[in-house]
């Protein structure tokens, strides 16, 4: 954090930090300085830079504070990353599968596998969103979790039997885990299914099992801050424009 005072610091005139800056440095070896007096101090940097009222500095004040607001945003949230498992689901009796068959016999197995008191069930057992259940109801964790599962044919191969399952977490082992969970209830669903019903069974294999993935997917830090650098900008030219036009009343 006192890296990021010192940034605030150097916001300020030249002549402020002539004449304060030691004091400045003095002060943050005496305290412990919080995100409430980095955005004081920011602010306090920006009102008196705003006094000269010129264009390049309001603007370059406005690129910089956008860039490190949203450095600091995009450093707040949890990389992401996502386990694959492939499998194939064939008829029992061998017959040609397309994928209007693969997409029908998926839909009715979803709607248990997804359901609340299954992933209720993966969510206690693997010890998941640990920091969102402090803070919010299991119901609205369920959700969460249930649009961080996808399940979608594998596109490009000669096989139209052949899908995806795959789940994002903030923690490479844990979506692994999971993914390798839900494959198992999935295999487990159909059997089941079948039994209930007196019917051959189709049969799902797994051709890939549960990746452990290496690398995340987001967030695109370096994106967020370009973004971050784009509205700074922007708002720094309205906010001269305005404080022009204030000037000149």
């Amino acid at each position: 954090m006192k890296r990021w005072m010192r940034v605030a610091a150097a916001l300020y005139p030249r002549e402020w930090r002539r004449r304060y800056g030691a004091e400045f440095d003095a002060l943050l070896e005496d305290i412990g300085p919080g995100w409430r007096d980095f955005w004081d101090a920011a602010r306090g940097a920006l009102e008196m830079q705003m006094q000269m009222w010129s264009l390049p500095k309001v603007t370059a004040i406005g690129g910089l504070a956008g860039i490190i607001l949203a450095t600091v945003g995009a450093f707040q949230v949890h990389d992401r990353y996502v386990s694959y498992a492939v499998l194939r689901v064939s008829r029992p009796d061998g017959a040609e599968t397309d994928s209007r068959f693969v997409a029908e016999r998926l839909g009715s197995l979803q709607e248990d596998l997804l359901n609340r008191r299954s992933l209720s069930e993966i969510i206690q057992n693997q010890n998941l969103y640990r920091g969102e259940l402090k803070n919010l109801p299991l119901e609205d964790v369920v959700l969460s979790m249930n649009r961080d599962i996808q399940i979608t044919p594998v596109r490009g191969t000669p096989e139209s039997n052949v899908f995806q399952l795959a789940f994002q977490y903030s923690d490479p082992a844990g979506a692994q885990a999971v993914t390798r969970d839900l494959t198992s209830r999935l295999i487990w669903l159909n059997l089941s299914s079948a039994e209930t019903s007196k019917a051959p069974a189709e049969r799902m294999e797994v051709l890939d099992p549960a990746n452990l993935p290496q690398r995340p997917i987001g967030p695109n830090r370096l994106a967020i801050a370009g973004m971050g650098l784009i509205v700074g900008l922007a708002l720094g030219v309205a906010v001269w424009g305005v404080g022009r036009r204030v000037r000149a009343s």
